[in-house]
Formats: structure tokens, sequence, C-alpha cells
């Protein structure tokens, strides 16, 4: 592989493409003294990756810098959080975000592109994700859920039947992640108490999307899971729920 070309993408990115990068980091540098090793996303890894890539985290070589992006920071293991330095970078306004979404997408429906910028916060990639993968409606049912609880288990119905009968990893973690930004958007505004259940759910849900992309989790279940987090939002153990 010449120096500067990036490995074939992947929907994940296996132990061995780490090692063969890590291969490559015993040569010298031939466009100048320092080298940028860009891992898009370190959300992508496997496991056995993640593993294989701590050593080189904690020890780069000299002049080399690891740039890691993360579209799930929370997501991430700590002990990769705990070599690393977060650097974000600043979200866009809603005006920007509107031109870039109808450039990139421009047969989406307005309301859809709402409902993408919406969940987006400023991230262009985290709304045409959202559009790509049909969110809209498993959002719809995620903050009904959260604002009115879920008492008979019929919104969790809904939400199953919205995320779909059997869906993969990627689909459920980003459901997670989409139930993480809906309590991060509550929280300004709630109540104290509200505000400790928000914090409560959020906090479960970040371990969660952690976990499912590398446990066997039950699709179902899972869904469920989500459902009743949220549903103690507005309805708390105790209530009904």
């Amino acid at each position: 592989m010449e120096e500067g070309k990036p490995f074939a993408t992947k929907r994940s990115i296996n132990v061995e493409q780490v090692r063969a990068m890590q291969r490559r980091l015993n040569t010298r540098p031939t466009l100048g003294p320092r080298r940028a090793i860009i891992i898009d996303s370190i959300d992508d890894l496997e496991k056995s990756a993640v593993n294989a890539l701590l050593k080189s985290l904690e020890e780069p070589l000299t002049g080399t810098i690891f740039l890691l992006v993360s579209h799930r920071p929370g997501g991430l293991l700590p002990t990769v959080r705990s070599r690393c330095r977060m650097l974000r970078f600043a979200a866009l306004d809603d005006a920007q975000m509107h031109r870039v979404v109808a450039d990139a997408a421009p047969d989406v429906s307005p309301d859809i592109r709402e409902a993408a910028i919406a969940a987006a916060h400023g991230s262009p990639g985290a709304a045409l994700g959202f559009i790509a993968k049909d969110m809209a409606p498993i959002r719809h049912e995620l903050i009904g859920i959260a604002a009115h609880g879920d008492a008979d288990f019929a919104r969790r119905g809904a939400l199953a039947k919205a995320i779909g009968t059997r869906p993969d990893r990627d689909r459920l973690v980003a459901s997670v992640d989409l139930a993480r930004t809906i309590c991060a958007a509550r929280l300004p505004e709630a109540a104290k108490g509200e505000q400790a259940r928000l914090i409560t759910a959020h906090a479960a849900l970040t371990r969660l999307g952690a976990e499912i992309p590398y446990a066997n989790f039950d699709p179902g279940l899972t869904v469920v899971e989500i459902g009743g987090l949220l549903a103690d939002i507005a309805m708390p153990k105790g209530k009904g729920n």
C-alpha cells in the first residue's frame, strides 16, 4: 500500500486491517517527519481490532498522530477514551443544515428533512444517516413513549414495528442513539424530578449502545428495553409502568 492511500473501507474495521496499519508504522514516513493515522470511524472497529489498537494509542511512535473519528463517543470503551483527547467540531446551524441536507438528499420530503435535522443537532452526517436508515417513524414512537409513558406496552409494540421485526445491530444502535438525543433535548426544559429520570435513562442507554455491537442480545428484547427506559421518564417504575 502506498504512503498516504487509505485502506479499503468496510462496514466494520477488523483486526487484520489494524495490524496492517501497525506494520506500516514500522517504516519511516516518506513525505515528511510526521504522519497522521485517521480511523473513520473508531465506532466501526470490531472488538479484537480495538484491543489490537490500544498499544499503538498508548505509546504512539514519535511523529505519529492518531485522529479517531467517532459519531458515538459515549459508546467508546473507557480504555479508548482514556488514551485520547476529545476535539469537538462546531455544529452547523439550522440554515446550514437545511442547505446541506437539501443538496445531498433533494428528493426527501420536507417533514422527513425537518425530523432529520432536529435529530442530528448540527451534524450533517447524522442527518443523512437518519434519512438513509428511515429513522423518522422510530423517532416518532420514541418521542411518544418519553412524553406519555407506555403502561399497556402498546407504544413499545409500535416502536418494535417501526424498528423492524429483525433489525440488525446498526439499526438497534441508531435507535439507541436517537433515544439518547431525545433525552438530552428534553433535559433543559424538564422539571427537577424529570431531569433525574432523564439522566438515569441517558446513562442506561449509553451503556446499552456500547454493549449492542459486541453482545448477543435478542433484538426484540432490546427494543423493549429501549422503550422501557424512555417510558420510565414519563412514568417511573411503580407508577403503572
